[in-house]
């Protein structure tokens, strides 16, 4: 009578196999995410910032920080609501004189950042370049209405030349 089976050397030669291809394809996976959290980065920043320049030219020449100031909630909610060429935020009261925007559904949320203890969403708004501190998902250049990824450089180091 014969014995049939896998010899205990079959075996390990066949974990080894998975093994090694195992160590060749996670980290394909891992590089798939990330390439994915910048594709939707960069096209988040475009977004945001052809919304920005819509909002400019429908609010005479002015964004929505030199509407109402430096708080990054007022900003928010002039790109998510319906508003008049003041910049006045729609009450309900006269659809016709609120007639520009939403401009976005929501603010668009930092990936990178996300995990960090901040929701992603939130703009800083100064002067100069983004400190690249994550301590926002966004940031805004105030003086020249650029709007980038407020990233860690080492995570992103596009964001700054994008």
């Amino acid at each position: 009578m014969k014995k049939t089976g896998f010899t205990l050397v079959e075996i390990l030669i066949v974990v080894i196999i998975l093994g090694i291809l195992a160590a060749i394809v996670i980290p394909q996976f891992t590089s798939a995410s990330e390439t994915a959290k910048e594709s939707n980065l960069k096209s988040d920043l475009l977004t945001v910032r052809n919304q920005l320049e819509l909002y400019r030219v429908q609010h005479g020449d002015n964004y929505p920080w030199q509407i109402v100031g430096n708080d990054s909630d007022d900003v928010i909610e002039q790109l998510t609501s319906k508003t008049d060429d003041q910049g006045a935020i729609d009450d309900g009261s006269d659809p016709r004189r609120f007639r520009y925007g939403p401009y976005l559904d929501k603010m668009p949320v930092n990936l990178f950042v996300k995990d960090i203890g901040n929701d992603g969403q939130a703009i800083s708004l100064t002067t100069g370049d983004p400190d690249g501190d994550s301590s926002t998902g966004w940031h805004v250049n105030i003086d020249t209405g650029r709007f980038s990824a407020n990233t860690d450089d080492t995570k992103f180091p596009e964001h700054v030349t994008w």
